[in-house]
């Protein structure tokens, strides 16, 4: 279900989050892009991998999508890249590849764009944010987020559809990188030197301290950056379906009961950009602190740079 007209003025957004009323409204005047790192479940049933994937899930038979969605793989986001001879994954992608997925999503120059995907989880959730924050970085500024995404418009009694959608190709462009959304590796070190910003680890308590870690993070690496304080993610949004963001109060005393300063200048980080982008986008957007940069590189970059250290929790 395309925009009426793509020439007319872009639909102005009301913020960051809409909610499912307000998607319902404007259906036909907005482009909905709904991102999922396994993409079955847009258009057809789970096959029996993907069920297992969202067993523990209390949305697991979740499929579907919401009418005029375009689906957009979760593996077209990021992106591998070689920075100072390293090679590294779940990078941003380069601005020409993020033009081109977006003119084969049917997004034109100035349209207003909806972030959505099944957000049956916290994880669901985060990659909407990193999709969220890479159209942001790459100068799109019409754009907002389904709150709680397919689960919650479904919650709310709203239809799906269960087809593909082939829309015809869009010709959005990229006219700037915005590197004030962006911490890359140097800077963050920086901060071990400087402390003028804060660094905060998006990941849970145990992942935090070292005592486990996926494998994009290397086995000698377990652990936290030096200077980091521990914000989880799931201090900003719901950790299960639908995954909805707290309401901006609850997220600014959320933040301050664990001794973090939300209006501080801050660089968020995770194992690899994408739980990171969740609390950028909590303090960034919702709570509107506009000196917060992700890090995308995370501790994924971080512990494959010789040199650079971490804290680990150690019992003697």
């Amino acid at each position: 279900m395309p925009p009426k007209n793509d020439s007319a003025p872009p639909l102005s957004p009301p913020g960051p989050l809409v909610e499912p009323e307000w998607l319902r409204d404007h259906l036909d005047e907005v482009r909905i892009l709904d991102v999922r790192m396994e993409t079955r479940s847009f258009a057809g049933p789970l096959c029996p991998e993907d069920e297992a994937m969202f067993a523990d899930t209390p949305l697991k038979g979740l499929t579907g999508h919401i009418p005029g969605a375009v689906s957009v793989p979760w593996k077209s986001v990021v992106s591998q890249r070689v920075e100072n001879g390293i090679e590294l994954q779940g990078m941003r992608p380069t601005a020409e590849a993020f033009q081109a997925l977006m003119q084969e999503c049917g997004v034109n120059k100035n349209q207003t764009i909806v972030v959505c995907g099944r957000c049956a989880d916290l994880k669901e959730l985060a990659v909407c944010t990193r999709l969220y924050w890479t159209l942001k970085y790459f100068g799109h500024d019409s754009i907002t987020l389904l709150n709680g995404g397919v689960a919650n418009w479904i919650k709310q009694g709203n239809p799906l559809e269960h087809h593909a959608v082939t829309p015809p190709p869009g010709n959005f462009q990229i006219v700037e990188e915005r590197t004030d959304l962006l911490a890359d590796l140097e800077q963050t070190r920086q901060t071990l030197l400087t402390k003028t910003w804060k660094l905060l680890d998006a990941r849970t308590l145990d992942v935090y301290l070292g005592l486990t870690a996926p494998g994009i993070v290397r086995p000698n690496g377990w652990g936290h950056i030096p200077g980091a304080k521990l914000f989880s993610a799931n201090l900003v949004a719901h950790q299960l379906g639908p995954a909805c963001f707290y309401d901006p109060e609850v997220i600014d005393a959320a933040a301050r009961a664990v001794r973090i300063n939300p209006e501080a200048p801050s660089i968020t980080y995770c194992n690899s950009g994408v739980f990171g982008s969740t609390t950028w986008f909590a303090l960034h957007e919702i709570l509107g602190n506009k000196q917060v940069r992700l890090f995308d590189g995370s501790m994924h970059q971080w512990t494959k740079t010789p040199g650079y250290s971490v804290i680990r929790l150690m019992i003697e």
